[in-house]
């Protein structure tokens, strides 16, 4: 599995629990935030991984490189845009 995102994001991607379900599905997981860049290539039968940073797949070790503020109150907010959208009958 390949989780594309950045290692300290405001998203707190991977989530913990999306890490514990892969770890007991024993999925090996590669993350851009600690991996760097990650290269899947296959011949069609068998299929290699490499990246840019040597660092275990186990969903548990990546669970232990996540930032975590001990400040942090779980809280967390999103901005959402809003727009408003007009349609207009089609006449031919």
């Amino acid at each position: 599995m390949g989780i594309s995102s950045d290692r300290d994001n405001q998203y707190g991607h991977p989530h913990d629990e999306t890490l514990e379900t892969f770890d007991e599905l024993d999925v090996e997981t590669y993350w851009t935030g600690v991996h760097g860049d990650i290269v899947l290539t296959t011949d069609g039968q068998e299929t290699t991984v490499e990246t840019t940073t040597e660092f275990s797949n186990d969903p548990l070790d990546l669970l232990e490189e996540k930032p975590h503020d001990e400040d942090d109150d779980g809280a967390y907010s999103i901005s959402v845009n809003t727009f408003e959208v007009a349609a207009s009958p089609i006449t031919h």
